[in-house]
């Protein structure tokens, strides 16, 4: 059996620090552009939608140039990598993964964030060595709410969708989950994480309350 976690706002919180290192980044390369500023506060209310396509949407929106485009994603991304650093390890986080894989499962992680941070964020949490598979954000073609990166780790991981079960959180990350086929789709209440009883209980095949 195989059991997909997202990563923001299922294991972590990041996404403010995403939001705040794109909308500083787009700010510093193309200050003072009042229509772009509230375009981008309105994208970044979206959940679970990939930077790149943000950019590409600003792009097509606002004739940004190709040069700006790089400086702007770089920028987003030194902010962004200088804050995961920060992030602290979740011995209950461990403690369930372990869990999990003492019961026979295969663990895995589905991302739209980048494959910089993705390890960045496992290794703060102190989950690096208890996840056998994982896919970034710039591993596929396609950001979720398209299933590709689902469909990847359950061919990684050679198990089928009557195998799997995903966790997720947002409304774009749910649409992927779905459409992937996943025999079971998760979803954690917004704004709040999960937590050791309920990995436990998804070990456990046990009765959950992850909506409560």
């Amino acid at each position: 059996m195989l059991v997909i976690f997202d990563l923001d706002g299922v294991l972590v919180h990041t996404a403010h620090i995403h939001t705040d290192a794109l909308h500083k980044a787009v700010t510093t390369v193309i200050p003072n552009h009042t229509m772009l500023s509230h375009t981008l506060v309105q994208m970044n209310a979206s959940d679970g939608i990939r930077t790149r396509d943000k950019l590409a949407i600003l792009k097509q929106q606002y004739s940004i140039s190709k040069s700006e485009l790089e400086q702007i994603d770089l920028l987003k991304e030194e902010l962004t990598y200088s804050e995961l650093l920060n992030l602290s390890c979740n011995p209950l986080y461990m403690k369930g993964f372990k869990e999990l894989k003492s019961a026979g499962y295969t663990t895995a992680i589905a991302s739209n964030t980048r494959r910089k941070y993705v390890d960045a964020i496992l290794s703060g949490l102190g989950l690096f060595h208890y996840v056998d598979h994982s896919i970034a954000g710039d591993e596929v073609v396609n950001g979720k709410p398209d299933p590709e990166c689902f469909i990847q780790v359950m061919k990684r991981s050679k198990h089928s969708p009557s195998e799997t079960t995903v966790v997720e959180d947002s409304d774009a990350g749910i649409a992927a989950a779905n459409a992937s086929g996943a025999h079971r789709v998760v979803r954690i209440y917004p704004r709040k994480l999960i937590t050791y009883e309920q990995i436990f209980q998804l070990a456990h095949k046990r009765e959950h309350t992850f909506n409560e």
